[in-house]
């Protein structure tokens, strides 16, 4: 390579005509002379001598599916860069398929700035699955079969939640019969016990004592004023074929317990201090049950029907068959379930709710902050809206949550699958609600279904995180196995859409999706406007493969956008990873314009006379855009100019022989620009991005002037590591003509002087000043 000139300032003008006179060179965009001096606009770039200017880092990924064949059948494996059960925008980016005999291993090329990856499993029956993987290393594992064990995060639920339970409460022989008729009103003796016997009902006013108790065999029938009130050391024992009617009045218990085996009707309860409830019999009321201290407690091992619960602080636990018509509201309280309960609406805030059986709530459970919420192996929590709001779910083994509508907010709420094998959260549509970051983590062995998930303002902004463990399902679609109990409303059994096993079809069209934008500037080795719009041009590659995960051929698609140069300009991509003859054919697109003019093509489609394969994509941009222009002018970066519809062409490319998938990876992919051909006399001007080579055919004696430092490696770029061609991982909008890069998008002076570490989603945010950015 000729050694590169120094630049010498007093030299300009004498060498620039020598340079226009004898080489005609045309640099920039529009201008006729080649331009010495940087923009402005990017003369105080310092950028890394190292920094490559990529815009992708490369991992290693491995899959290995939960192989229920032994080996017999290929899973089907698909790597998105969102969730595609909820995203309709997530773009594929490998597949290929996998056994117990043989994992799929891949290496990706990822945005820098990426953060999680999601696979897709579709098993023999076509049962789809979807699993996370955080992108934390170069290499990446995702393992549909892994049952390691996970660190439990349910403590033990509280000795007190059984502290009210009493199996009977025989009537002491010795108890005073309240017999008499009409019956009178009475006060009991302190730490005497009474009877009501069986056949006898009392409607007189009782007034409890110190330490009473009071048993009731056969009927209770007070109103009004002659409610009893309990206070401490009492109880009101309630036995089996014995009632206790208030005729819709209120019962009051500041202390002692409430006892009832038989048959308990009552308006309202409140119950104070450390007065306690316990039902093994039917309990009604009416109106509302109300604790209001921690020493409170509501057992109930029979029937309940409640009109409303309000517990703050204390201890409502449901051992038998519960209905509350309204509302159930919890602060600072303990809820436990282990039979089933049904409520129409719930409240909690600050609380712990134990779910050990099916918990049906008809409308909405809503957490004002901060509650935690515990769902047993087998066990169901089933809401109409859960509207969530710091409230930690924890779900053990074969545990269902579901709800119709989750509502999260900017309060993060998590939900954890802690068991050896998976849980299932069923939401039939997630929405935010105030605050849309982060406002819900998903974690562990939990199987997500749902379809309508909101994502979260842009990738950036995400609506939930996930990790590894974490499954996805459509609506409906579930592979959970969840077997049928009494408290899990038929457990969840999943249906696979075919009933016979059987192989992906091969070979397997990976219809990959990613798109790149190459923004090429035309003036190497001079340096212009830096607008980065001379070629603007939109890449996606495509491939089929076999059943060992090797490429047996590839499409190229590409799309050109823009043309901000009066050059004419050339393009094409060099495979360097192969050898012509790997190449057993390539098919144009019949309306690519191909003149041999650049690119002279041989009998298999690529470019004569190269040591490596090259694929020519067109010989003239200007004509591809606009096939009647018989002069070169800019299209497609002027804002006050017509705007053309850009191009899409294809190309197909059948290899001789499997090819290894990492050998087509994006980055080794060499796309590069010949502009000014037909100045061209012997060689060739090529410009690539950084770091690409040359093709046999390019020009090897500019390298070193001017501007460029192709030097160790670094081809095409300057002294101060300045480029004149970037890949963007995405769909880009680039720069007006004659607006800088570094104006269109201000991130980009931070991301390219840190070397990347900064800002590496620069081109994600362009200048709010419409004039910059086409």
């Amino acid at each position: 390579m000729k050694k590169r000139e120094a630049f010498n300032p007093g030299r300009v003008s004498r060498y620039l005509l020598l340079v226009f006179v004898s080489v005609g060179l045309l640099s920039g965009c529009v201008r006729n002379t080649i331009d010495d001096s940087l923009p402005a606009e990017i003369e105080g770039l310092s950028v890394p001598a190292a920094f490559n200017w990529s815009t992708v880092k490369s991992v290693e990924l491995t899959v290995s599916p939960q192989d229920s064949y032994n080996g017999t059948y290929y899973y089907y494996v698909e790597v998105f860069n969102g969730n595609p059960v909820t995203d309709t925008t997530a773009v594929l980016l490998a597949s290929g398929v996998a056994n117990q005999n043989q994992d799929f291993v891949r290496t990706l090329s990822l945005p820098s700035v990426a953060e999680v990856l999601y696979v897709r499993q579709t098993d023999p029956l076509r049962m789809r699955t979807t699993q996370v993987v955080v992108v934390d290393s170069t290499q990446l594992r995702c393992d549909f079969g892994d049952t390691s064990p996970l660190t439990p995060e349910i403590p033990a639920a509280s000795s007190r939640l059984s502290a009210a339970r009493i199996a009977s409460n025989p009537t002491p022989s010795g108890a005073i019969s309240l017999a008499t008729t009409p019956s009178a009103a009475i006060t009991l003796d302190a730490s005497k016990a009474y009877v009501i016997p069986a056949g006898v009902t009392y409607t007189g006013k009782i007034t409890f004592s110190q330490g009473s108790l009071l048993y009731v065999e056969g009927s209770l029938e007070v109103t009004g004023t002659n409610i009893p009130v309990m206070a401490s050391g009492n109880d009101l024992v309630v036995q089996e074929n014995g009632s206790f009617t208030s005729g819709g009045g209120a019962f009051y218990a500041y202390a002692g317990r409430l006892i009832n085996h038989g048959t308990l009707s009552v308006g309202t309860i409140t119950l104070n201090s450390t007065a306690t409830v316990f039902n093994s019999g039917r309990l009604t009321v009416t109106g509302a049950f109300t604790v209001t201290d921690g020493a409170n407690s509501l057992v109930n091992e029979g029937y309940a029907t409640l009109g409303s619960v309000s517990l703050t602080n204390g201890l409502l636990e449901n051992n038998g068959l519960m209905t509350i018509d309204g509302q159930l509201y919890t602060n600072s309280a303990t809820f436990r379930n282990t039979n089933s309960l049904q409520a129409h609406e719930a409240i909690m805030v600050t609380s712990r709710w134990y779910i050990d059986c099916g918990t049906y709530i008809t409308e909405a459970l809503s957490d004002q902050t901060n509650s935690d919420v515990y769902i047993k192996q087998g066990a169901m929590l089933k809401i109409g809206t859960f509207n969530g709001s710091g409230t930690k779910v924890r779900l053990e083994a074969s545990a269902m949550l579901e709800a119709a509508v989750a509502v999260f907010n900017s309060n993060k709420t998590q939900i954890f699958g802690e068991g050896t094998t998976y849980a299932l959260c069923r939401f039939g549509r997630v929405q935010a609600g105030a605050g849309s970051y982060k406002a819900i983590q998903y974690k562990g062995r939990l199987e997500v279904e749902c379809s309508d998930h909101y994502q979260g303002l842009n990738q950036w902004n995400p609506f939930y995180e996930t990790d590894s463990k974490v499954r996805w399902a459509e609506a409906g679609q579930a592979t959970t196995l969840i077997v049928s109990t009494s408290c899990n409303n038929e457990g969840h059994t999943p249906i696979p859409p075919a009933t016979v096993p059987s192989n992906p079809e091969y070979p397997i069209d990976d219809p990959t999706t990613p798109t790149y934008t190459f923004l090429m500037e035309d003036n190497w080795p001079a340096v212009a406007d830096y607008d980065l719009n001379d070629l603007v041009a939109k890449l996606r590659f495509s491939y089929l493969q076999n059943n060992t995960n090797q490429v047996t051929g590839m499409r190229i698609t590409y799309t050109l956008v823009a043309v901000g140069a009066k050059k004419s300009i050339a393009a094409a991509v060099q495979l360097d990873e192969l050898m012509p003859q790997q190449i057993q054919g390539v098919v144009h697109g019949s309306s690519i314009p191909l003149n041999g003019k650049v690119f002279a093509i041989n009998t298999v489609g690529l470019e004569e006379g190269q040591t490596k394969p090259v694929i020519p994509l067109f010989d003239q941009a200007h004509q591809v855009l606009d096939p009647a222009m018989t002069y070169n002018s800019m299209i497609n970066t002027y804002k006050d100019s017509p705007r053309l519809t850009p191009v899409t062409n294809t190309i197909d490319i059948t290899f001789a022989e499997p090819i290894t998938a990492e050998k087509l990876d994006v980055t080794k992919l060499n796309f590069f620009i010949v502009p000014e051909f037909e100045r061209s006399v012997g060689n060739r001007t090529e410009i690539h991005l950084r770091g690409f080579a040359p093709t046999d055919k390019a020009e090897k004696t500019r390298f070193g002037r001017y501007y460029d430092n192709s030097v160790n490696g670094s081809w095409y770029s300057t002294p101060g590591n300045l480029v004149w061609g970037i890949m963007v991982p995405y769909d880009f909008a680039y720069a007006a003509e004659t607006k800088s890069i570094v104006k269109a998008y201000p991130d980009f002076s931070a991301w390219c002087t840190s070397g990347g570490l900064d800002k590496a989603y620069w081109y994600q945010n362009p200048s709010t000043d419409a004039e910059l950015v086409y």
